[in-house]
């Protein structure tokens, strides 16, 4: 399902809500006061709040799940739906407070700081509702 967001310079992108990967507060460096929405190998800012998109991204069938991020104190929200494995985090890839990985694809992951078990877990609950 289509849903829009809105952009940093007043532009409205429509976007396909089952595309979007995960969604965090953008750095600083990245776009001061935006927010980043991650397709795939794409990444989009978006001056939505994450609650805006999270209920955006709900309403257009897509799964949100808060998880916490390794080296950074932000709001980092995956859409499980697209989650293909859970895997115990690598030392010499993944951060040092890295518990575990989320796999979207064989080169595309995220990691965050929940234990494996943890992560799925948060992951069956959210599939389920």
């Amino acid at each position: 399902m289509l849903i829009a967001i809105r952009m940093p310079a007043g532009d409205i992108e429509y976007i396909d809500a089952d595309d979007v990967l995960w969604i965090r507060e953008a750095f600083d460096f990245e776009w001061k006061g935006a927010r980043l929405v991650r397709l795939g190998d794409d990444r989009l800012y978006s001056i939505d709040t994450l609650d805006e998109l999270v209920e955006k991204l709900e309403g257009g069938g897509s799964k949100m799940v808060e998880f916490t991020p390794p080296n950074a104190e932000i709001k980092m929200i995956a859409n499980v739906k697209k989650v293909t494995d859970v895997e115990k985090s690598n030392p010499a890839i993944s951060h040092e407070k890295a518990k575990s990985v989320l796999k979207f694809s064989p080169k595309l992951f995220l990691a965050v700081r929940e234990s494996v078990k943890k992560a799925k877990e948060m992951i069956e609950a959210a599939l389920k509702k």
